[in-house]
């Protein structure tokens, strides 16, 4: 599945080796490379995750490098794994720090919850109310709520 921006760059992180390998290929900051080949998920082109957190499950971060990345047009995703995304042309941008990757994942979950927000008509991320999936009250709600986390009666005597 091509993602849903023709024409537009996409913003990704990838992991590196500390010397900012990856299978065997050497990358720079602030480089961009290309090769003519369609890219194709775990097969061909260059590999990176649009949402940050994601990067660690193909490298660790005690022993890897990671830089935020410009993808070309062409990047290519299967959204049910996970945020992978393959494309013919990356460019190499900034290291972030570990703090800077949960700062960027989380602006992108604020996002995607502001759109659903946006396009349901329950409340998702509301704390009560119908359909709540935050919720701490309401019909069908599904974390923190009385229902779901209700506490048994005690049957000690002290």
């Amino acid at each position: 599945m091509t993602i849903d921006a023709p024409n537009l760059p996409v913003v990704a992180y990838k992991g590196f080796n500390r010397d900012l390998t990856c299978r065997g290929f050497q990358y720079a900051e602030g480089e961009t490379y290309e090769q003519k080949r369609a890219a194709r998920l775990c097969s061909t082109g260059f590999h990176a995750c649009l949402e940050p957190l994601d990067v660690f499950r193909y490298y660790s971060p005690a022993t890897s490098a990671f830089h935020r990345v410009t993808l070309g047009d062409d990047a290519e995703r299967n959204p049910i794994e996970d945020s992978k995304v393959a494309s013919r042309k990356i460019k190499i941008g900034i290291k972030p720090n570990l703090a800077g990757m949960i700062k960027a994942h989380l602006e992108i979950v604020r996002e995607r919850v502001a759109e659903t927000d946006k396009q349901t008509t329950g409340s998702p991320s509301a704390s009560s109310g119908y359909a709540s999936t935050a919720a701490s009250s309401g019909y069908a709600s599904n974390a923190a709520s009385a229902r779901s986390l209700s506490v048994p009666p005690r049957t000690d005597t002290e």
